[in-house]
């Protein structure tokens, strides 16, 4: 039997239908070009359906990931360089790319750390 689960984005609450109309550049960036995480429920749902492993076990590697650091590939070094207007003028993006790089943009072989992710 085959088994699917939709767990996309959904809209905030308060979006509307139109409120994108003769703003078409506020869907891709900044507060109004965000959904509300749907993945974890899913993990949630397939894990009471399915799951072996503990709950706290699934997102071990993550954590690891979080805590010792992602690598910064040639092609991320690449899209960081393309898109540091946009990242420097994010509060947030500047504390998640720059803060473990000492405020600079990452190159190639950098390590991206989210610490307060790890402790969600």
């Amino acid at each position: 039997k085959t088994y699917s689960i939709i767990a996309r984005e959904t809209a905030p609450n308060l979006a509307t239908r139109d409120m994108y109309t003769n703003h078409s550049d506020r869907s891709r960036l900044g507060a109004l070009a965000v959904g509300v995480p749907g993945e974890l429920k899913g993990y949630q749902s397939l894990h009471q359906k399915y799951g072996k492993l503990q709950w706290s076990e699934l997102f071990q590697p993550t954590i690891t990931l979080c805590n010792e650091g992602v690598p910064v590939s040639k092609r991320m070094a690449t899209n960081f360089l393309s898109e540091a207007s946009n990242i420097r003028n994010s509060s947030t993006f500047m504390y998640v790319v720059l803060n473990s790089t000492g405020g600079r943009l990452p190159k190639e072989g950098d390590k991206i750390k989210l610490p307060l992710l790890a402790q969600t």
